[in-house]
């Protein structure tokens, strides 16, 4: 049995490399050639208790993960977990994976994946709502896909945080790129191209302005429960196409649910992205109407990433 470490998953895949595993996770999602039990999560307060587990031909993958939001105040992560891979044949446990890594670092390469198919060629402007974690592994895979010039940083609390947030950013990005902290969201997305939201909000993080919400790639991480929004009203009367990484997110996010509800957003402007993969049925290049991804995430994406490290290790 393996045990995986950050260091050791660094060491055998890169961001591309993850990135071309969210390919390969959405034709198996496409196929059905999975057995992916729903994903049980238990609330105690504000803070989540989630387990995920996934079948695949050769593998089993459980992640067991937790979510205490007030952990950002403390400098800790937020997320904090354990992705064991087992043999699908036998039982026997191959792995034993940094969960927190890997989902930070798979999360960050869906969005990616999402800039990947989504976000015209000539993007220059990337807006992040969000200087935590998930912020951080998004705009590493948003610049892995596409050539920015400037990013935009807003974070609800400035300070300490969003300071090494950007000094962590620009270490990674190897100083390419230029990176702004901003006082406000409006700010941030006003001449952006993509916009990533990566918070646990209630409430929308984005104004309430058609307008200022025009013509962009609007790529949501946050909202992975039925309570949570990042996304404004306004936004869906710009968007001409709805994606998202698994029909399960229409009934796990506020972001869908109710502007589904409130009709908002129709059922039938939405799509997942294993099936605009494999036809797409808008022209990125020539569109010029918002778009929205958004993804709850899912554990087949776990099991996927986890035995390509596995795989990729031997």
């Amino acid at each position: 049995m393996k045990y995986f470490t950050k260091q050791n998953m660094e060491e055998v895949v890169s961001m591309k490399d993850i990135i071309d595993s969210i390919d390969e996770t959405y034709k198996l999602y496409l196929n059905n050639d999975f057995y992916m039990p729903t994903r049980t999560q238990v609330t105690n307060q504000q803070n989540t208790l989630v387990l995920m587990p996934c079948f695949t031909k050769k593998y089993i993958a459980t992640k067991l993960i937790t979510v205490f939001p007030e952990n950002s105040k403390k400098n800790l992560s937020s997320i904090n977990g354990t992705v064991t891979l087992n043999c699908n044949l036998s039982g026997i446990n191959k792995a034993i994976l940094d969960g927190t890594y890997l989902t930070g670092v798979r999360t960050g390469a869906i969005g990616g994946n999402a800039v990947r198919h989504l976000a015209k060629q000539n993007v220059k402007t990337l807006a992040v709502i969000g200087a935590g974690t998930q912020g951080f592994y998004q705009t590493l895979a948003a610049c892995e896909e596409r050539n920015f010039e400037q990013i935009n940083v807003y974070n609800r609390t400035p300070g300490e945080k969003l300071t090494n947030f950007i000094q962590n950013l620009n270490a990674a990005l190897n100083y390419k790129v230029h990176i702004t902290a901003v006082d406000t969201p409006g700010r941030a997305i006003q001449n952006a191209d993509v916009v990533i939201t990566a918070t646990n909000s209630k409430d929308p993080v984005l104004p309430d302005d058609k307008e200022l919400l025009k013509n962009k790639l609007f790529i949501g991480i946050g909202s992975f429960q039925q309570d949570m929004r990042e996304f404004p009203e306004a936004l869906y009367s710009n968007i001409s196409r709805t994606f998202v990484d698994s029909t399960d997110a229409l009934k796990e996010s506020g972001d869908l649910i109710t502007p589904l509800k409130q009709g908002w957003l129709a059922s039938k402007d939405v799509q997942t992205m294993a099936s605009f993969i494999k036809d797409p049925t808008i022209d990125i290049e020539d569109n010029n109407e918002s778009i929205l991804f958004k993804s709850t995430g899912m554990a087949l994406f776990d099991a996927v990433v986890a035995s390509n490290i596995y795989e990729a290790s031997l």
